[in-house]
């Protein structure tokens, strides 16, 4: 009887175990799809910040999720408000405000363990035009 007891007494707490390392590693994998998927937005749809293109609108609405996908994630958190206050009040210094992107992105980069020491600062801060002059 106690054998019986301890094996399904051993069974129930091994599935609970199970249950709650399933649910927290999914939470963060979907955590990390989040936060990459902002990051990959912002990489992608640079060029709506460079004085040829025109702006689809992505890389506004990826910039205004940052703190939210960044939230657990205090550098990244300190880099985006000194880029956000940067563009709020001082919009007309464009080089400060690409210095300021250019450490958000690092930082995101950093925090998604992305590697980009093959490359300088061009890599976030000059996206690709191909065609335009």
């Amino acid at each position: 009887m106690i054998t019986l007891f301890s094996s399904l007494l051993s069974g129930i707490i091994a599935t609970i175990i199970t249950l709650v390392w399933t649910w927290q590693n999914a939470r963060k994998d979907k955590r990390y799809e989040y936060k990459l998927s902002v990051f990959k937005d912002l990489m992608a749809y640079r060029n709506d910040i460079t004085e040829k293109a025109s702006s689809s609108g992505v890389f506004e609405a990826a910039i205004n999720q940052v703190f939210v996908a960044y939230n657990d994630c205090s550098d990244v958190l300190d880099k985006f408000e000194v880029f956000r206050k940067t563009v709020s009040y001082n919009k007309k210094n464009g080089d400060a405000v690409i210095a300021d992107l250019l450490q958000l992105l690092k930082s995101m980069a950093k925090e998604l363990e992305i590697d980009y020491t093959f490359s300088n600062d061009d890599l976030f801060s000059k996206p690709i035009q191909i065609g335009k002059e």
